[in-house]
């Protein structure tokens, strides 16, 4: 496995985690995930949204219902940070920032 070789060379290892709020945080997309930390001793997971439409997404998808009970997204934090607590969490995602002194002077806007 790339990540647990990566690791054993001393490299710093992340992962982007797509999120979907009512999948990633099933019972058993839980344990997997702290399943997979541990075996490769991972440093960093950055959580990412999916950004799917889900009516696109929810009918090409199995049944949640085999995955176990969705805890929540803010369950599923708090379990990582308790079972992994050496693994750094993150989301860099950045708000757009929109301010007068960004807009070019002369470019017709108000």
């Amino acid at each position: 496995m790339s990540l647990k070789h990566a690791r054993e060379q001393g490299l710093h290892t992340s992962i982007n985690l797509l999120s979907y709020p009512g999948l990633i945080d099933r019972e058993r997309e839980v344990e997997a995930l702290l399943a997979f930390v541990r075996e490769t001793d991972l440093q960093l997971i950055q959580l990412r949204n999916l950004n799917i439409d889900p009516e696109v997404f929810l009918p090409r998808m199995p049944s949640f219902d085999s995955m176990g009970k969705a805890l929540g997204m803010r369950t599923l934090i708090d379990i990582l940070r308790r079972e992994v607590p050496g693994v750094e969490l993150g989301n860099f995602t950045r708000p757009i920032q929109r301010s007068k002194d960004l807009i070019p002077s002369g470019d017709g806007r108000r």
